[in-house]
């Protein structure tokens, strides 16, 4: 078993397709967190991926997970089901959360509920739809929590730390002021 998680590990940080989520991956020896929440789950292979990875990072400790995806209302033509989605998630013994409506708005909604979040991930798909409200994510966050925003063009995932999402808060913050 040990082994086996050691290749998986290994697999996930160097080798895996698509080649743009190792830095996510990557970052997870580092933080070890606890808290996970991820806006845009896609498949769910992601999400499962980011478990494991904590995990192996902290053995002890339980893991939760929080996804936030349309779900059901996916225009995608095969979209990933709640209940589905569920099941998957289920089998790798986490806490798991998953909040079905527009992600976005959904995770405005939450934000004062997923508090002390160690790693934040917004999928592509999902700002295409438009800038989360920054506003309300640095009351989700702590001092060493990391957030990934995935670029629609290239789908690289930049990294973000707790000074930077506050600074977009203070900046979006201001132009609501001014409007």
């Amino acid at each position: 078993m040990a082994a086996t998680s050691f290749f998986r590990s290994l697999y996930l940080n160097y080798l895996v397709k698509p080649q743009c989520e190792r830095a996510v991956f990557r970052s997870l020896s580092k933080i070890k967190p606890q808290r996970i929440v991820e806006v845009g789950m896609d498949n769910g292979e992601r999400a499962i991926d980011l478990i494991e990875l904590a995990q192996r990072q902290r053995p002890t400790v339980e893991i939760r997970y929080t996804g936030l995806d349309l779900f059901d209302a996916k225009p995608a033509a095969e979209p990933l089901q709640l209940k589905d989605a569920h099941c998957m998630l289920k089998s790798t013994g986490a806490t798991v959360q998953l909040i079905p409506g527009d992600p976005l708005q959904t995770l405005t909604r939450v934000a004062n509920n997923l508090t002390s979040t160690d790693i934040l991930v917004l999928s592509a798909d999902v700002m295409n739809a438009g800038e989360p409200d920054w506003y309300y994510v640095p009351r989700m966050l702590n001092d060493h929590s990391v957030v990934f925003v995935q670029r629609e063009v290239d789908g690289i995932f930049e990294k973000l730390n707790f000074k930077d999402i506050q600074l977009l808060s203070k900046n979006q913050n201001n132009d609501r002021q001014a409007a």
